[in-house]
């Protein structure tokens, strides 16, 4: 999908909402990348434990804390929602001996993620393409599902925890971390600041902490733990990141073409809802009824 195609559909949230498979793939056939160069094969943010450290180190240490929270161990089977190329699956797989299987609405990350792990000898690790509101695994097939800023891009929350429960066994536990607008921010602020992320980053849009413990709540979890990241660590450097390098592509004296505009904007809208207050990393730890 070309650029002029996913600022079409992503101006509209009706649209956003109604073409989700198609805004995905489309995003990330632009970004895919540009996000490489710039965080790896670990695509979300860190939780830094300095301005200045390296962002492998710090994308590396919020998978680590992730895994301690949701207590992932050796043996058990998980799921990864939203694998993207895969840096995720294999650093969970070699830190815990657990096996992983890991899911991604684009084909060709799947591809890429499941090339890399065969590269790296891991046996433990597979990655199919899948939509994780229609979840191709039997009931209670997981010990565990984590994910790292997919559910952002769920035009139907409360069906993917839904189905995160189905294939949980009693008791299992699902965890990750996300994108969400701060609580009780009114509809003007939410227009002004969430919505330019949604619109540029094929978001169908951001709920808040409180609409994800009643979603998951609903869905069959106990919520452990559910809040902003910031209370962990530096999140911070993650969007003065994007913002600098948006800066960079922006001054450029040649100019810059659709794609590296588009994501230079939203760059820039990450970071100015983030130091704004409207928007925040945050978290989650819960366990399956039952």
């Amino acid at each position: 999908m070309d650029v002029e195609r996913l600022r079409e559909i992503g101006a509209s949230p009706e649209e956003r909402r109604a073409r989700y498979r198609e805004l995905v793939r489309g995003f990330y056939e632009q970004a895919t990348e540009d996000f490489e160069a710039e965080w790896g094969d670990s695509q979300h943010c860190g939780l830094f434990a300095s301005p200045g450290e390296p962002v492998a180190a710090a994308v590396a240490r919020l998978e680590r804390w992730l895994v301690g929270r949701a207590g992932i161990m050796a043996g058990m089977r998980s799921l990864d929602l939203g694998a993207g190329l895969g840096g995720p699956a294999r650093h969970v797989a070699r830190l815990t001996g657990a096996r992983i299987v890991g899911v991604d609405l684009t084909p060709t990350r799947v591809r890429l993620a499941a090339r890399r792990a065969a590269d790296d000898d891991l046996a433990p690790v597979e990655f199919l393409a899948a939509d994780a509101m229609l979840l191709p695994f039997r009931d209670g097939a997981f010990d565990v599902a984590y994910s790292f800023e997919m559910v952002q891009h769920i035009p139907d929350k409360p069906a993917l925890y839904r189905e995160a429960a189905r294939v949980l066994r009693p008791g299992g536990a699902c965890a990750g971390t996300d994108w969400y607008h701060t609580d009780d921010l009114d509809a003007e602020s939410y227009e002004r600041w969430i919505e330019p992320i949604c619109r540029l980053t094929g978001m169908p849009g951001l709920t808040s902490l409180a609409d994800l413990r009643e979603t998951l709540t609903a869905a069959g979890f106990r919520v452990l733990e559910a809040g902003d990241l910031a209370a962990h660590g530096d999140v911070g450097p993650n969007f003065a990141r994007v913002s600098a390098r948006a800066e960079a592509d922006l001054a450029r004296p040649d100019g810059v073409d659709a794609r590296t505009l588009l994501l230079a904007e939203s760059g820039l809208a990450l970071r100015d809802a983030f130091e704004a207050g409207a928007f925040l990393m945050g978290y989650w730890v819960a366990a399956k009824d039952g």
